[in-house]
């Protein structure tokens, strides 16, 4: 079975989990929480729970023997009040470097590609917007990943 993960969402205060398909899963789900405390979309295919039924979903998990990276609301707590002193009060110019920085190449590969194709100038895009798109692509190439060509 593949990995199932629950993590706290911040934005809504509430549990999501995704898992790959298991009928068992869905039945236990349906079967413990009450409509008012669960709900699930179908286009990510990810559940919500509220915060009471955490420990009750995961006993039920190891009891269908899949075991959950979890992250509880203490953690992602934790995690979002250590960090952002760190990147608080810095311009969005060296925050943006920053995350470049911190992106593996092909990632920032991808999204150039993706970019580029949708701005080229034989698909509607400005020539002069494309031109300056790729020099700065080869900018950051060599000096956020030391590509050299």
């Amino acid at each position: 079975m593949g990995q199932v993960r629950i993590w706290w969402d911040t934005s809504i205060g509430a549990y999501r989990l995704s898992s790959p398909y298991s009928k068992e899963l869905v039945e236990g789900l349906k079967g413990f929480i009450p409509v008012s405390d669960r709900s699930f979309d179908p286009s990510t295919k990810i559940w919500t729970i509220t915060e009471r039924y955490l420990t009750p979903v995961q006993a039920m998990l190891l009891r269908l023997r899949m075991q959950p990276t979890v992250i509880t609301r203490q953690q992602a707590e934790q995690a979002s009040q250590s960090s952002p002193q760190q990147t608080r009060g810095i311009p969005v110019t060296d925050a943006l470097t920053r995350f470049c920085k911190l992106l593996p190449y092909e990632a920032m590969r991808k999204a150039y590609l993706i970019a580029s194709m949708s701005m080229h100038p034989d698909k509607g895009g400005n020539m002069d917007i494309y031109t300056e798109f790729n020099s700065l692509w080869q900018r950051l190439e060599k000096e956020f990943w030391m590509v050299t060509k």
